[in-house]
């Protein structure tokens, strides 16, 4: 069974941002401040508040020792990243995203899919290794379009966060189909 989730206008529980994912009662909260922004700002600010309803204890410890582990990865050349940004709204932006990704490694997840400055920095940085195939239909088309790049881009940081959160996504397919087989026999 999956909660619905709810929007609502709400400001004791947001503080300075946006919008924020209430886990408590499965609601977004927005603020006047959200109601300023223009129509993609406010799509990415609730999709990313969405990613958090989705992800909601699906982050075993295991994972989110990953994300970790990940984020000491990326920190010192994000850091140095920063320090090349000229454009002072930009620097802002991806200070935030490293302030918010050491506080919470949820954020990564977050970001990496509705920050596009920030998924493309994560892409630009090449690692070692093949990337994995996946055994998820969305994982499928990503292999069927990096088979063609691959070759002329190689892996990078976004692929193994692709790699990382497609352990996440499997797992959660994985127990909706158990429950799925066995709510089928009961009925």
């Amino acid at each position: 069974v999956t909660s619905f989730l709810h929007f609502t206008k709400c400001f004791s529980w947001i503080g300075n941002e946006n919008a924020q994912f209430n886990t408590s009662n499965n609601t977004i909260g927005v603020t006047d401040k959200f109601e300023g922004l223009s129509p993609e700002q406010k799509e990415k600010v609730l999709a990313h508040e969405a990613i958090h309803s989705l992800l909601k204890g699906k982050l075993t410890k295991e994972i989110k020792n990953k994300l970790k582990e990940f984020i000491k990865e990326i920190e010192p050349l994000l850091k140095e990243y920063i320090k090349t940004i000229k454009d002072k709204d930009l620097k802002k932006k991806f200070n935030s995203v490293l302030k918010n990704i050491k506080q919470d490694s949820e954020e990564l997840i977050t970001y990496a899919f509705t920050n596009t400055e920030f998924a493309n920095w994560l892409n630009s940085i090449k690692v070692k290794g093949k990337v994995k195939k996946s055994i998820t239909l969305w994982g499928k088309l990503k292999d069927l379009i990096r088979e063609v790049l691959e070759p002329i881009v190689g892996k990078s940081k976004l692929d193994s966060l692709n790699e990382l959160l497609d352990e996440i996504l499997v797992i959660d397919v994985l127990d909706t189909q158990k429950k799925n087989s066995i709510l089928g026999r009961i009925k």
